[in-house]
């Protein structure tokens, strides 16, 4: 069995038993011009950061980290929506929770 076929066989198990799983995939692209690829921090509006947003929050996920550096925008995006979450920011390497 190959690994596709594994992996996919382990995510429906997961699933099945109401659970999350996460994984680390890493490629090498060669022959593409200089900036493809590179980071959308910032360059996303705020109406598709909310769409991301709504997306992951749904129930077929489960824990979601979500960075943004447009806190204004994030904080009116999660506030707007019924469901549970945690703010923190990271500074000076110190994280802390954000009570909002």
């Amino acid at each position: 069995i190959d690994a596709n076929a594994r992996a996919l066989e382990y995510i429906a198990d997961m699933k099945n038993k109401s659970d999350s799983c996460g994984g680390v995939m890493e490629c090498i692209i060669s022959g593409v011009p200089a900036g493809i690829g590179d980071p959308v921090f910032d360059k996303l509006d705020a109406r598709r950061v909310e769409q991301i947003v709504k997306l992951v929050a749904s129930d077929e996920f489960g824990q979601t980290f979500i960075t943004d550096t447009n806190k204004d925008n994030l904080d009116a995006i999660l506030s707007s929506m019924n469901g549970e979450y945690k703010l923190f920011d990271v500074s000076a390497g110190e994280i802390k929770e954000r009570h909002v």
